[in-house]
């Protein structure tokens, strides 16, 4: 997301109100800066900033920035690992609510890109509770307001020329006189408008591909197929991309951007009959970039597993054992990149139990030595990881494992969740919702 605004020409503040504003901003940035090594220290400064913004709204109801800012740093908080489902949810119809309240303060292009950013967070956080249908009307309202936002920034570069003899004077304003009997409302405030950079032209245009991606993987993993998928210009949006990516030399950005998006459509090109499995093997090897890329592997990865989900579900687990296999080497070589990201060795345990799971010679006299393989990717996940909610869906799968493997070892793991058969029971029915175990194994773990 842009950052915070500070940048501000006002006509008459009291002081407490500048800072309090102040003070906000640099708790915000400090929150920010937190985010990837301290995530409860992190979560403190964001909640402190909010406590702050909050009051400079009480005391300026009519400042854009202040609703504005209190919006973003709702985002900010809700993008912590330490949220569950439910406390994220709850903290991004906030984010979106004050978004919505700033736009009709101002519709500055940063409001409007932020608040698609949070409904295609909230899309992604009722995806994982199973709400599909909420999900895709989010996306599809996040679609809408990048589309909105892309128009708004285009048609300002557009008029610049036109405008930038004007820009200088359009900052100043009469509050710059030393007063006289004339008195300025409290809460009249000017923003400065930043003008529209390339590097901010290419974020909503990523933006707006990356929710694409999400509304075609969503569309997929729910066998919906919609018509206008196909239909929509997302090789004009790769064009603009290319373009932007050389200006601001982020063409790594348009490879990953291109590979991920060309890949889901073939995909569901095939799905609808319209497309063949060597043309989807053909954007598969739009994912491999001249150098090594952990984030290109990963999408990689992601993408292959949908694949080969669909190809086991449709008669062809030969196929998916394949694509799977391509899957693992893709991550092999993202955590031998980044060692400490649980979520690659998550991914990498679940590729080895959803090979375990395919109808196919291969997998059966194999099975012992994926589920091993699994057990060993999940207590590396389980090392890594720092947030205990998630720490704890990774030992319930692998107590299932060594269920699996009759290790008694899972009877320690399965201990701690003697108080809590509730969440123990979700966890699982999850995991064997997800594909990961077979259905037998709910009456065997459950009992």
């Amino acid at each position: 997301m842009p950052p915070p605004r500070s940048a501000k020409i006002i006509k008459q503040r009291e002081q407490s109100f500048d800072d309090t504003f102040s003070l906000a901003v640099k708790t915000e940035e400090s929150a920010e800066k937190w985010v990837t090594r301290d995530e409860p220290k992190a979560q403190r400064f964001f909640i402190q900033a909010i406590e702050l913004y909050q009051k400079c709204c009480k005391l300026l109801p009519l400042d854009f920035d202040s609703l504005y800012n209190l919006a973003r740093a709702h985002f900010g908080l809700s993008q912590l690992k330490l949220n569950s489902p439910e406390e994220q949810s709850g903290i991004l119809e906030s984010a979106i609510y004050l978004h919505r309240a700033a736009i009709k303060l101002q519709e500055h292009t940063d409001a409007v890109f932020n608040l698609a950013g949070c409904l295609s967070s909230l899309a992604e956080a009722v995806e994982e509770c199973g709400d599909f249908s909420r999900s895709r009307a989010l996306l599809l309202e996040s679609i809408s307001l990048l589309e909105k936002c892309l128009f708004m920034q285009e048609k300002e570069i557009n008029s610049r020329s036109i405008t930038a003899d004007q820009s200088e004077d359009d900052v100043q304003i009469a509050g710059d006189h030393d007063g006289g009997d004339e008195k300025m409302e409290l809460e009249q405030t000017a923003t400065i408008i930043e003008p529209i950079t390339s590097d901010a032209l290419l974020d909503t245009i990523l933006a707006l591909v990356e929710s694409r991606c999400r509304l075609l993987t969503l569309n997929h993993r729910t066998n919906r197929l919609d018509s206008q998928d196909l239909q929509y210009p997302d090789l004009t949006l790769l064009n603009k991309v290319e373009i932007l990516s050389q200006e601001t030399s982020r063409t790594d950005e348009y490879h990953l951007a291109r590979a991920e998006l060309l890949s889901y459509r073939t995909l569901l090109q095939l799905y609808s009959q319209q497309g063949t499995l060597e043309v989807v093997d053909q954007a598969i090897k739009l994912f491999d970039l001249p150098h090594n890329s952990v984030p290109a592997q990963c999408n990689k990865a992601d993408f292959l597993v949908d694949l080969s989900n669909y190809l086991a579900s449709n008669g062809s687990p030969a196929k998916s054992w394949t694509y799977l296999a391509a899957a693992a080497t893709s991550l092999k070589f993202a955590t031998a990149s980044k060692p400490t990201i649980f979520a690659l060795w998550e991914t990498s345990g679940n590729v080895e139990l959803l090979r375990a799971r395919l109808a196919i010679e291969a997998s059966t006299r194999n099975i012992t030595t994926l589920l091993k393989n699994a057990k060993v990717f999940f207590q590396y996940a389980i090392d890594h990881c720092k947030v205990e909610r998630l720490s704890t869906n990774l030992k319930v799968k692998l107590a299932m494992i060594l269920v699996e493997l009759a290790d008694p070892k899972s009877m320690e793991i399965l201990s701690g969740f003697s108080q809590n058969k509730s969440l123990l029971e979700r966890i699982v029915l999850d995991s064997i919702q997800e594909g990961l175990f077979p259905a037998d194994m709910y009456n065997t773990f459950m009992a």
